[in-house]
C-alpha cells in the first residue's frame, strides 16, 4: 500500500523486546507500507488492542514473558478470526512453526530473516482481501436467490429448473402445492417423474433435456 493513497493499516504488534519492535516497524516503511501500529506486550493489552478497533494484521512473537504466541493466537482467532495473524520469532523452530500453522496462523517469519517481512505481510493482506471479496459475493449471491425465490413464489404459475440430469434444482411454491409438498428440500435433486403422475410429465421432461442440450427454448422448438 503506497502512502497517501490510503487510510494507514492497522497493525498490532505483540512483542516484549522494544530494539526488535522497532526493527519490525523499520522493516516494514522500507517497504512502503504506511502503517498504524499497536505495540502491546501482554495479554490485558493485547485483548484491548482487538477490542478497540479490528486491526488488519496482528504480528506476534512465539515466546514472551508470562503469555505465549499459541494463546495470543487462539485469543486472535476468537476475538478477531478474519485478521491475518503472522508470527514473527526468533525461537521458533520447525516444529513449533508446524504446530503454529496448523493452529490457524497466517505464516511465520524468523527474526534473521526479516527480508522476508514484508513479502509476507503483502500476500497475507492480499489473501485476507479476496476472502473479503469472495464473502462479499457469497452474501450477493444469496441475496438475489432469496429474491428472485420470493418473485417466483408470488407467481401463481408452476416454475421450475432442471440440472443435465433432469433433477430439480429451483421449485416454486405453486409447483410445491401441485406436488403437494410443503418444502422445497422434498423435491429439489429427484426428477419430476419421481414426484408427480401427471400423463404429460414425461414430455415435460424430455422438452427440459432438449432445452438443457441444445440452448433453445420451449418456444424456439415448437417454431
Amino acid at each position: 500500500m503506497k502512502k497517501g493513497t490510503t487510510a494507514p493499516l492497522r497493525f498490532v504488534l505483540l512483542e516484549d523486546d522494544p530494539n526488535d519492535a522497532e526493527l519490525i516497524g523499520l522493516t516494514l516503511a522500507k517497504d512502503d507500507l504506511e502503517i498504524e501500529w499497536l505495540h502491546v506486550a501482554t495479554e490485558s493489552d493485547f485483548r484491548a488492542a482487538l477490542a478497540s478497533a479490528p486491526p488488519d494484521l496482528v504480528l506476534a512473537d512465539y515466546t514472551l514473558p508470562g503469555f505465549d504466541g499459541l494463546a495470543a493466537l487462539k485469543i486472535a482467532l476468537a476475538e478477531r478470526p478474519d485478521t491475518p495473524f503472522l508470527f514473527v520469532s526468533g525461537s521458533l523452530g520447525e516444529e513449533r512453526a508446524i504446530e503454529a500453522l496448523k493452529s490457524g496462523a497466517t505464516d511465520y517469519v524468523l527474526k534473521d530473516r526479516l527480508q522476508r517481512l514484508p513479502a509476507v505481510v503483502r500476500r497475507a493482506l492480499t489473501e485476507a482481501r479476496e476472502r473479503r471479496e469472495r464473502r462479499r459475493a457469497q452474501v450477493a449471491l444469496e441475496e438475489q436467490r432469496v429474491l428472485l425465490e420470493a418473485l417466483m413464489d408470488s407467481l401463481p404459475e408452476m416454475i421450475y429448473a432442471v440440472d443435465t440430469e433432469n433433477r430439480l434444482t429451483i421449485a416454486n411454491r405453486a409447483l410445491l402445492g401441485t406436488l403437494r409438498k410443503k418444502k422445497r428440500e422434498e423435491v429439489l435433486g429427484r426428477r419430476l417423474s419421481e414426484l408427480w403422475a401427471a400423463e404429460n410429465v414425461v414430455d415435460m421432461e424430455a422438452q427440459a433435456a432438449t432445452t438443457m442440450r441444445t440452448g433453445r427454448t420451449l418456444t424456439d422448438q415448437e417454431r
